[in-house]
């Protein structure tokens, strides 16, 4: 965790100080003056982190939101790696379907969408394999329970 955090930092961090390009194919044609036309100088957008200290003081009730989403983020990161660590990745994966499939269940609730008789097809398919996944660590539980 600390690697991919630190490798996050050092591959970020230098696109937030120096400016970039206003358009990323501009680093291609380099300025040059030709019979037939002149292509555009290479523009640079002031670096992000101005303006998102700009945003801040500009707005600064944002910073609260925005230090809550940080901390969070962070914490669900913390989950994500002791479930890998603890119950391993076939877990993590469940876990993180059946609160993609709650999540989107809640929406169609709370939103009143409605979904097509192919996405509830889906529905059942995730739910059906949530159950069965359920039904085999009850079984395989059962069967250490009597071994023991």
């Amino acid at each position: 965790m600390f690697t991919m955090s630190s490798f996050t930092i050092v591959l970020l961090l230098p696109t937030m100080i120096f400016p970039l390009p206003s358009h990323p194919l501009a680093l291609l044609h380099l300025p040059y003056t030709s019979s037939d036309r002149i292509l555009p100088t290479i523009e640079f957008s002031q670096p992000a982190i101005i303006s998102v200290l700009s945003f801040i003081t500009s707005h600064p009730t944002s910073l609260l939101p925005l230090l809550a989403y940080a901390l969070l983020g962070g914490l669900g990161q913390l989950f994500i790696f002791e479930t890998i660590q603890h119950f391993g990745s076939l877990t993590l994966v469940m876990v993180t379907v059946t609160r993609k499939l709650f999540t989107m269940l809640l929406s169609v609730i709370v939103f009143n969408h409605t979904l097509t008789a192919g996405q509830w097809a889906g529905v059942g398919v995730v739910f059906g394999g949530i159950g069965v996944e359920a039904g085999m660590k009850r079984r395989e539980m059962m069967r250490r329970t009597k071994r023991d």
